[in-house]
């Protein structure tokens, strides 16, 4: 009798053991696709925040680091984020990727083999350019056969930072890195101008003032290319006598989560004036520039060269000239034909500039110079200037506040 019991008693637990763990499996799968992600707690550094992105792709090639990236590869893409504050090291995050997702939640991904990266975007700038300096993510996770309407939760680890890029610059170009007074009280932190600055090859051996050339980078430029791109550039023009000596300097106007484009604006605050009143002071006070209107010049493309717009109708007494190549539209509304007549009406091309001089008509020293693609030219290659006072742009940059474009 107490054999039996006692197999009895065995029996329902061998019994038991499998049917529960089979329960514990089921219910682990019958659950739609999230995640698991935590802070490696060997990374130190403390609490981080950021935006805290997961990446789902369905490509077949196993991949080291997944990023969106147009074209077909994007439409095997799944994309979901979040807001997190206060991640400690070892912490977890229960993170759903059908909250705020696209193209759609990872819940309606079809069944397939995938595979998963997450990234914690602490300075949100993923957005413009991808991992940047103190973005943390975690290795790609291969996942075989996943069900995401289907599954248990996947775990991924934050284990890596992305170091600081060191920026060698050679002889006769500097950094510049100017911590702002009126960006500072706006943030409410230490804020920064950077750029790069090269200098005349001449410079060291003499003591004359030399003309200074404002240079605006376009969109998905960071300090990083510019330092590679312009003591090249720049630098070797003026030493192979390409064009005259001048004190370039090349600002980066890259911001989170795009470009800032020097615009006072109540999202990017006193960008334009900052630039104006104080970094233009401070940088004549330490090189040897003319450090007068006639002596300063500002240049930029694409969305450059839409700063250099702004900053020539807002601050027209700063710089003596502007030269604005293939800007970005003026306004936030589709160029129609009727505004394509407006301001066409309003820009001399440069042939019809020289012969309104010749006979005798004062056009001023304050113009600023369109060349290349810019949209009321005409066609591709023509060059226009447009006088000063004939047009002018009243813009926030801003995602909030859209202002339309002002023609006088």
């Amino acid at each position: 009798m107490t054999k039996t019991c006692v197999f009895s008693k065995f029996g329902c637990w061998l019994v038991t053991f499998p049917l529960c763990c089979s329960l514990a499996l089921a219910q682990g799968q019958t659950g739609r696709l999230r995640f698991q992600i935590s802070l490696a707690p060997e990374l130190g550094g403390g609490v981080e925040s950021g935006r805290l992105i997961v990446f789902l792709s369905a490509g077949g090639e196993p991949q080291q680091e997944l990023k969106r990236e147009p074209g077909e590869a994007l439409h095997s893409m799944w994309i979901a984020a979040e807001e997190i504050r206060n991640l400690q090291p070892g912490q977890t995050v229960d993170f759903d990727p059908d909250r705020l997702a696209w193209p759609t939640g990872f819940s309606n991904a079809p069944r397939g083999n995938y595979q998963a990266m997450a990234v914690l975007d602490v300075n949100h700038h993923y957005a413009y350019n991808g991992l940047n300096p103190g973005d943390l993510r975690s290795r790609v996770l291969q996942i075989k056969d996943l069900d995401p309407r289907r599954t248990s939760s996947i775990e991924l680890v934050l284990a890596e930072r992305i170091d600081s890029a060191q920026i060698k610059l050679p002889s006769g170009s500097e950094l510049l890195d100017f911590t702002s007074p009126l960006l500072s009280k706006f943030w409410g932190r230490p804020t920064h101008i950077r750029g790069i600055v090269v200098l005349p090859p001449s410079y060291a051996q003499s003591v004359r003032r030399y003309p200074a050339v404002f240079a605006v980078g376009g969109f998905t430029l960071d300090l990083a290319q510019l330092a590679a791109w312009a003591p090249t550039s720049l630098g070797k023009g003026m030493a192979d006598r390409l064009f005259p000596e001048m004190i370039h300097v090349v600002l980066d106007e890259s911001c989170p989560g795009g470009t800032h484009e020097f615009a006072d604006s109540v999202n990017n605050g006193p960008r334009g004036r900052a630039l104006t009143e104080e970094l233009v002071p401070y940088l004549e006070s330490k090189y040897r520039m003319i450090g007068k209107p006639g002596g300063r010049l500002v240049w930029g493309g694409s969305s450059g060269g839409w700063a250099v717009l702004w900053l020539q109708v807002n601050y027209p007494g700063t710089f003596g000239g502007a030269w604005v190549i293939a800007p970005i539209r003026q306004t936030f509304a589709t160029f129609t034909e009727q505004i394509y007549m407006q301001i066409r009406r309003k820009i001399y091309t440069a042939a019809r500039m020289e012969r309104l001089e010749r006979n005798g008509y004062k056009i001023g020293h304050n113009r600023i110079v369109c060349s290349a693609t810019m949209a009321v030219s005409g066609h591709h290659s023509s060059r226009c200037s447009v006088h000063e006072g004939m047009m002018a742009v009243h813009s926030l940059y801003s995602t909030a506040i859209p202002v339309p474009l002002t023609l006088l």
